[in-house]
């Protein structure tokens, strides 16, 4: 309830507690009354701030909606797990993140955060669930270094790929490569393939990323008996972003710049996960911050569709502002 709502009713309750002492008040909207000062908008304002103090004390208790310490004592309290940290310097913030100051480290958002507790609780049955698998690639050692992960099996149709990887021959704890595992041939159970990303502070995979990867899917405590883990790097595909905003004198093209650009970084960084295309009509859509601009996508020059093992990963984003001859009017 909003405060003019419940100063209404301490107004009414006013009036009626006095008439029951023969007092006719009539001056609730007179502002300078000291009874209407003391007790409909300074008792109002009071309860205004309880109110919202319960409200907030709710959503604390909720997973969808807690944020801060709430989300770190659900986490903790219910999913035993913890923000995981990344290795940047206070001076050199990595997207995704926000500072902790009594860790004196940045941590992983209250969304990632979030998002990874609803994972925890596939990940009590071991990795046999497809979202276990994904919690442990993404746990990793507490580094938040694995921006993204899928997880493809027999029934996915999936197939290897003749890239960067890590198993358990590459790991040492074989004598011998597996078979039937080169380019194109196809993930037959009880093997299964774990594609990750890296975040963009840590830059390209790497097989000392994919190493510790399958080092934490495959604990003795976490992989089922029988499952035969690899992991790849997803394939990386590079493109930049150019629009040209087309626009009728009288507008502002520096904040229709600002804002179309900010609008598509976001959608740039929403778009980086594993399988996810990028498309030039959303990229248009996304640009269009006002009813009278034309847009033009000069880059990506067609779709961006990376596959279900690739990423697409934004370079540059250009938004140039171009006036028109005339005006609407």
């Amino acid at each position: 309830m909003d405060f003019e709502t419940i100063k209404q009713g301490r107004d009414d309750y006013l009036v009626a507690a006095l008439a029951k002492f023969g007092i006719d008040f009539d001056l609730t909207k007179l502002e300078t009354d000291p009874l209407v000062i003391a007790y409909s908008e300074g008792g109002g304002y009071q309860e205004t701030l309880f109110r919202q103090r319960v409200n907030e004390a709710i959503r604390g208790l909720s997973l969808a909606t807690a944020i801060g310490g709430d989300l770190d004592h659900i986490g903790a309290t219910y999913a035993g797990i913890g923000r995981l940290v990344y290795p940047d310097e206070e001076d050199d913030q990595p997207p995704n993140s926000q500072w902790d100051a009594a860790q004196g480290k940045w941590v992983e958002t209250d969304a990632l955060f979030r998002a990874r507790i609803v994972l925890a609780f596939e990940a009590f049955s071991t990795a046999g669930p497809e979202g276990a698998y994904v919690f442990h690639a993404l746990e990793l050692d507490g580094v938040r270094d694995v921006a993204d992960a899928v997880i493809y099996s027999e029934e996915d149709a999936a197939t290897y790929s003749n890239t960067l990887h890590a198993d358990a021959y590459s790991m040492g704890l074989i004598p011998n490569p597996f078979p039937g595992r080169a380019n194109g041939n196809p993930v037959m159970a009880p093997e299964i393939l774990i594609v990750v990303l890296p975040t963009l502070s840590y830059g390209a995979a790497n097989q000392a990323l994919l190493n510790r990867v399958f080092r934490a899917c495959t604990a003795e405590e976490v992989r089922p008996i029988g499952d035969n883990v690899r992991i790849e790097a997803a394939a990386v595909t590079n493109y930049d972003i150019e629009v040209k905003l087309y626009y009728a004198p009288g507008a502002d093209a520096s904040a229709m710049a600002a804002e179309a650009k900010k609008r598509l970084e976001a959608y740039a960084a929403d778009r980086r996960r594993i399988g996810l295309e990028i498309q030039r009509e959303v990229i248009g859509g996304r640009a269009a911050v006002d009813n009278r601009v034309t847009i033009d996508v000069v880059k990506p020059a067609a779709d961006i569709v990376p596959g279900p093992k690739g990423v697409g990963q934004v370079g540059t984003i250009t938004v140039t502002t171009i006036q028109v001859e005339g005006s609407w009017s």
